[in-house]
């Protein structure tokens, strides 16, 4: 439930309990903003955090079934919109902005490969504009929403898109 920073278990009978609180950074408030259930079946969670935190405020969590809370495990991001695991089985993160939300313009998005306990996530694409969500395919491309919050047409014609990033050959 991202307005309120938990992860919630649905039970068979539709009783929603709260798992666990994803802790938000010391200034401001987070939104959970992503979630995928790893090779280990732990849940990763990425978070956006709002204004008034600096670039690289935004943190990846780990939560595994029987864990009383949610831990860090890769830190160092920008206001995380999308994650998750690709088919290589590398865990990517895709970044509203690496200025930070309160200062993102054009350009400004990007996608980052972020290894295991890092705090300095690898670029694999930038110049992205207000990125979204991706899905990953299983050719180990990733496909990115782009200008997810741009107006539908800028007078140009429609802005958003869906970006590929291709990996190898």
């Amino acid at each position: 439930d991202a307005g309120s920073n938990t992860i919630d278990r649905v039970g068979p009978n539709g009783r929603v309990t709260v798992a666990a609180f994803v802790p938000n950074p010391p200034v401001g408030d987070a939104v959970p903003t992503c979630l995928d259930r790893g090779p280990d079946g732990a849940l990763y969670i990425g978070q956006l955090t709002a204004a008034g935190n600096a670039p690289g405020s935004s943190r990846v969590w780990r939560f595994a079934p029987g864990d009383p809370a949610p831990t860090v495990w890769a830190s160092g991001l920008t206001a995380v919109t999308g994650c998750g695991f690709g088919a290589d089985g590398q865990f990517y993160a895709v970044e509203f902005s690496t200025l930070g939300l309160i200062d993102a313009a054009p350009g400004t998005g990007a996608v980052v490969r972020v290894p295991a306990h890092s705090t300095s996530p690898s670029v694999v694409a930038s110049g992205l504009s207000f990125p979204g969500g991706f899905a990953a395919a299983g050719d180990g491309s990733l496909y990115v929403s782009n200008w997810s919050i741009a107006p539908a047409d800028s007078g140009g014609g429609p802005t958003g898109q869906v970006v590929r990033i291709r990996f190898g050959a």
